[in-house]
């Protein structure tokens, strides 16, 4: 199954990257790709994306949420282009 997987390292507390990544009301604020993330964290809910690039038209994804454990892994799966293509956030 295709994955998406992106790997960056922060100078911050887990804990401080946590509550930015969970404040989904202000994504438009910081990330110029996703614009909005509506819904609860909770596993087994499913959120409303919407992703937009420049020059074109947004997209919307409802992705399931699949793990929160706090300060260490938040992941989600939905289908977006490719069907079944992943995206989370990997442990510290």
């Amino acid at each position: 199954m295709p994955e998406l997987y992106a790997d960056i390292t922060i100078q911050a507390s887990s804990e401080k990257v946590w509550d930015i990544l969970m404040d989904f009301e202000k994504y438009p604020d910081w990330n110029p790709f996703m614009r909005s993330i509506r819904g609860s964290a909770e596993i087994g809910t499913k959120l409303e994306v919407v992703l937009k690039l420049e020059g074109r038209k947004s997209a919307t994804f409802k992705p399931k949420v699949l793990a929160n454990q706090p300060n260490e892994e938040f992941r989600w799966l939905g289908k977006l282009w490719i069907p079944g293509l992943r995206g989370h956030e990997p442990s510290p």
